[in-house]
């Protein structure tokens, strides 16, 4: 089974319910993101991570998801144990903790995102983000 993807090319922004540095801005491209995050620059330890250009896979969650609760309540340092179960067409398969659930390759306005370093299905730099509140297509 496979347990990569190409991101699906697209520019969106996520809504920031921090504080009030404005919303996050992402470019995705087939294999990386560019991400521009005013919400870490009041956030320590996280005020690297304002810009972030890297070779990262991503996917999409609803808020309103099983996926989405496992995931944010699992603790920062052991969501590098997420695994990659099967990409099949625009479902990505996550395995958390033991119980396997479906995110979408496509985003969606109101989906959280998901994004990640994918090593043939063991991932790292885990990151749940915000809520997309605007979607080009490219």
């Amino acid at each position: 089974m496979a347990k990569t993807w190409d991101n699906v090319p697209c520019r969106f922004w996520t809504q920031n319910t921090d504080n009030a540095r404005g919303n996050s801005e992402y470019k995705i491209s087939t294999n990386a993101i560019v991400r521009c995050a005013p919400v870490n620059m009041d956030r320590p330890p996280y005020q690297n991570q304002v810009f972030t250009l890297k070779r990262k896979s991503i996917c999409y969650i609803p808020p309103t998801s099983q996926l989405y609760d496992l995931i944010g309540y699992l603790p920062l340092e052991e969501r590098n144990n997420i695994k990659i179960d099967s990409v099949v067409h625009d479902n990505v398969y996550l395995n958390v903790q033991g119980v396997i659930l479906p995110a979408s390759r496509r985003p969606a306005v109101g989906f959280a995102v998901f994004d990640c370093i994918n090593n043939n299905g063991d991932l790292d730099e885990v990151h749940l983000g915000h809520d997309i509140c605007k979607l080009q297509m490219r």
